[in-house]
């Protein structure tokens, strides 16, 4: 495993709009991490085994897995790659009316990727294989148990915000 990290980027904005009737108050972050992992593992043999892999917390993108085998003969072969970057962040901020209305323009580029390939096969007195994979809204879940088994999955999941990317909030 290889894991190459070089600190935490991103930015806060929080404002206070005094109007003539009250304070209103809005706030807005995003940060990101930026670090890259390649990971791979291969087991072959006879016996039992278990292995429990757990990614959470990467704008959104979770992966969890977990395999349990009795007396039998596996093959397994496994590959994650993981990578947050920071390419820009534009801030455009306009207070206006006296400082009541306040404008921002954010164009931020932190994009995130996540691919799991794994190929397994098993044959003896019994597997569990469970799975969970998150993108954002988007969920899969598997869960198997068998005495044959034979499964190739590929999963890509990418959190990608960026150019032209605008948002526009508006306080009065």
């Amino acid at each position: 495993m290889a894991l190459q990290a070089e600190g935490r980027v991103g930015y806060d904005i929080n404002v206070i709009v005094n109007n003539s009737t009250s304070s209103s108050y809005w706030g807005w972050s995003h940060y990101t991490t930026v670090f890259s992992m390649d990971w791979s593992s291969q087991t072959k043999g006879d016996g039992n085994s278990s292995k429990y892999i757990k990614i959470a917390g990467i704008e959104g993108i979770d992966l969890k897995e977990t395999t349990d085998t009795k007396e039998g003969r596996l093959k397994e072969e496994s590959r994650i790659s993981l990578a947050s970057h920071f390419n820009w962040l534009y801030i455009d901020e306009v207070v206006s009316d006296r400082s009541e209305r306040y404008r921002v323009k954010i164009n931020e580029s932190m994009p995130a990727s996540l691919l799991s390939v794994s190929s397994i096969m098993y044959r003896g007195e019994g597997i569990r294989r469970k799975g969970s994979y998150i993108n954002n809204a988007d969920k899969i879940n598997t869960d198997y148990q068998a005495r044959k088994f034979s499964e190739s999955l590929a999963f890509l999941a990418i959190y990608q915000r960026s150019s032209p990317h605008n948002n526009l909030f508006i306080l009065d």
